[in-house]
């Protein structure tokens, strides 16, 4: 890849799958746009630190998943600062929503930040534990056993026999312990 006409032909060829993996993790369609242009512009800003001999694919997708994990942290302070603030009530869509949708896409949203970003690359992108383990800076081993703990998870989660809403219920009060306990 010479210059930024070539990063246009790999937008033209990644652009869905990078979004579509920010979408994975990130869980909303409007923040999943904006990390998926901002992924590009990144890959434009660090194009002298591109290995030409290595395919393009994976380096846009770690900007992509790394991006998508920054966009969670942020986010998960934000969220805490509101359940700080106290309860709020949700809209009747937004309670049938949660009563109805206890799918895949939930129990994804319900694993911790870098679990789900290992099971999105694994499964979503088909990458290697190599690949992963080089997104996440870290061994292949490593790669695998987080994505066997999240696989682990997300069976407990799917298993479950506790109606949508109260799991969902419960993994958000679980989460915002976690949050608590960090600190």
């Amino acid at each position: 890849m010479e210059d930024a006409r070539d990063l246009g032909d790999a937008y033209s060829l990644h652009a869905a799958e990078v979004y579509r993996v920010i979408r994975a993790i990130v869980g909303n369609q409007a923040s999943s746009e904006d990390l998926t242009h901002e992924a590009f512009i990144k890959a434009h800003q660090n194009l002298h630190r591109y290995d030409r001999s290595r395919p393009i694919r994976p380096w846009l997708i770690t900007i992509a998943v790394r991006l998508a994990l920054d966009h969670l942290r942020r986010e998960r302070v934000r969220h805490f600062i509101t359940l700080a603030a106290g309860p709020r009530e949700l809209a009747p869509s937004q309670l049938r929503s949660i009563d109805t949708r206890m799918d895949i896409d939930a129990a994804l949203r319900a694993l911790a930040p870098k679990e789900r970003a290992v099971v999105v690359a694994r499964h979503y992108v088909g990458m290697s534990y190599r690949e992963i383990g080089e997104m996440l800076a870290t061994s292949p081993g490593n790669a695998g056993t987080l994505l066997h703990r999240a696989h682990a998870r997300l069976r407990i989660i799917l298993a479950s026999d506790e109606p949508p809403s109260t799991k969902t219920n419960r993994l958000l009060i679980a989460k915002t312990e976690e949050l608590i306990d960090d600190d």
